[in-house]
């Protein structure tokens, strides 16, 4: 590699083979016209009415490794991990006009819906619905259409709207398609393994969410939460939405595309993109820009940096050509390490107890197997909410008519 300077290394994406060479260029323009003649039929004029939904996955507490800055001596460095591998589905839409998108719709595996998931900090219009696997079926994407029509404020007496979204099956049911019918959606399905490159969620949103949420939990173990779990997700999940889904990314999600405004050849050359060996000079500073360095800590205390330069500078020499001078130096700063060390010592005898306090403290709450919600549906953050404090009156006089029964 020093020899040959034109040359450079890069990561690398795996792709799934049929993604590539699943379809001819011929294909994909018949799929153009057709999308043309959908926006002519139903009269869709306006950026607001085209309208990209899509589920994602995304595991709870796996964050991945971060650039940090450290002295050239370390070598590694190892941080802890939840490892918290449970996953949700997070379903997302997004409109062309760039405006604020719909609330999110999660999926969690399970039965029950948890008191300790309905956070201070989401807004309350986001609906959590439960399925046994955490993914999507076909009574949940009936759910969350009803979710949709609700947000997007559409009906038999509004325009039109376009719905772009890909073929799988719960999206085709008879009930599906009928729902959205009925409310003036005009589903257009995607070419099957194309989504990648059509899509605007996939294109340019679910990079950055999935970006955001491993900030999001890297904050969280520096700030020694080491258990991120559902609860700590719904903790920070309108922080990440709310980084993610700025007005000029989704605007150009759509560009990129070629979905609004529609164009065959920005598509085209989208899809082409994923055909290159060479990525391009943008990609490359594109996925550099997203490394985001943390903010360095406060200078070390004078006397510990003195004292490791002196330890490196001792160690270099012969101790046995010592100097009168030097001999008073080393007995200094030997004094000045047994000193530190056991300032260390104890300071990680103080973190250890601070962390395992924290930890069961953080165990004891995410733990909490009390439910609020049972069964189907997809309740919104607003109703549980009036669930738990209807819950909490209910008990609070229940305790008070056992107190007054004791009393007399």
């Amino acid at each position: 590699m020093h020899n040959h300077k034109t040359l450079h290394t890069i990561k690398t994406k795996p792709i799934a083979h049929a993604r590539l060479h699943s379809h001819t260029e011929a294909e994909i323009k018949q799929w153009f016209d057709d999308y043309y003649a959908a926006l002519r039929k139903y009269k869709i004029t306006k950026a607001k009415n085209v309208i990209n939904m899509d589920e994602s996955g995304a595991r709870i507490g796996c964050p991945g490794g971060e650039h940090i800055v450290v002295p050239s001596d370390i070598k590694e460095m190892y941080t802890a991990s939840p490892e918290n591998r449970r996953s949700v589905t997070i379903v997302e839409a997004i409109r062309a006009d760039g405006s604020d998108p719909p609330p999110p719709f999660i999926i969690v595996p399970g039965q029950k819906i948890m008191e300790n998931w309905v956070t201070l900090e989401l807004v309350g219009q986001e609906r959590i619905a439960t399925t046994p696997t955490g993914y999507t079926n076909n009574e949940v994407a009936l759910l969350y259409l009803n979710h949709l029509i609700q947000h997007v404020r559409t009906g038999p007496n509004k325009p039109w709207k376009i719905l772009l979204l890909d073929s799988h099956e719960s999206h085709k049911t008879d009930e599906f398609q009928l729902k959205a019918g009925l409310n003036n959606i005009c589903l257009f399905y995607y070419l099957s393994h194309l989504t990648h490159a059509l899509q605007p969620l996939d294109v340019g949103i679910f990079r950055p969410w999935k970006h955001y949420h491993k900030l999001a939990i890297q904050s969280a173990l520096r700030g020694l939460d080491f258990e991120y779990s559902i609860t700590s997700f719904f903790r920070d999940l309108t922080s990440i939405r709310q980084q993610t889904f700025q007005y000029t990314t989704i605007i150009n999600s759509f560009q990129d595309a070629g979905m609004w405004p529609a164009s065959y050849k920005a598509g085209i050359k989208k899809v082409r993109s994923y055909n290159k060996k060479k990525r391009s000079i943008d990609e490359v500073e594109e996925e550099n820009d997203g490394v985001e360095l943390p903010t360095l800590p406060p200078l070390r205390p004078s006397d510990v940096w003195d004292t490791a330069s002196k330890v490196r500078e001792l160690g270099s020499r012969d101790p046995t050509q010592f100097s009168d001078n030097s001999c008073s130096i080393f007995k200094e700063t030997m004094k000045a390490v047994d000193i530190h060390l056991q300032k260390a010592h104890l300071t990680s005898l103080e973190h250890g107890h601070l962390q395992a306090k924290l930890l069961a403290e953080n165990k004891r709450k995410n733990n909490s197997r009390r439910s609020i919600y049972k069964g189907g549906g997809a309740p919104s953050i607003n109703e549980l909410r009036i669930k738990i404090k209807e819950r909490n009156l209910k008990e609070a006089l229940e305790n008070l008519r056992k107190a007054r029964k004791k009393l007399t």
